[in-house]
């Protein structure tokens, strides 16, 4: 989902931590006080980046925005 223009994603709470660890999130607040363990917001503010990202998260690189249809 989007939230505030950026990427806010759910994932198992250890790839949250991983994540936030490596520089690549901050824990995601839905005005409640308090992070949501398993939810994370992804720094990156570019579709290509998020896409990049996702596909590290999958395992396998996602096709580059460029090659998709219009």
């Amino acid at each position: 989902m989007i939230s505030g223009g950026k990427l806010v994603v759910k994932l198992p709470h250890h790839r949250v931590a991983t994540l936030i660890g490596s520089g690549a999130g901050t824990p995601f607040d839905a005005g409640k006080g308090h992070p949501m363990k398993e939810w994370l917001t992804v720094i990156a503010d570019d579709m290509e980046s998020w896409l990049a990202l996702a596909g590290r998260l999958h395992g396998r690189p996602l096709p580059q925005r460029s090659s998709w249809r219009n």
